[in-house]
């Protein structure tokens, strides 16, 4: 049925397969109780965080944190992603980013 040669590559094929598995299964186990893996995303009130705060926000920086501050105090709270985008330099791209870390 199989050549000799046919079955050596057989074989070497299902033992890179079963290989690739169990190192999967390894790497899987080994960073499951890693506790900086396990960190949850402590999102930042975006209507009460001080500029600190904000700057703590992926893509933030300190010029940006103090606009969304001067927004907050010129039109008050700011509830929807869609008023972020009316503070200059938050753009689509930069709201797409700071979604995952910001609650109103």
């Amino acid at each position: 049925m199989f050549t000799h040669e046919e079955k050596r590559v057989i074989i070497f094929l299902c033992s890179i397969l079963l290989l690739g598995g169990l190192l999967r299964v390894f790497n899987v186990n080994k960073y499951r109780d890693n506790p900086l893996i396990k960190q949850e995303i402590v999102k930042i009130n975006i209507n009460t965080a001080t500029l600190e705060e904000l700057q703590r926000i992926p893509s933030i920086g300190k010029e940006i944190a103090q606009k969304i501050i001067s927004y907050r105090s010129r039109k008050g709270r700011i509830s929807t992603l869609r008023e972020l985008k009316e503070i200059k330099g938050i753009g689509d791209k930069r709201l797409k980013i700071i979604s995952k870390f910001i609650i109103f």
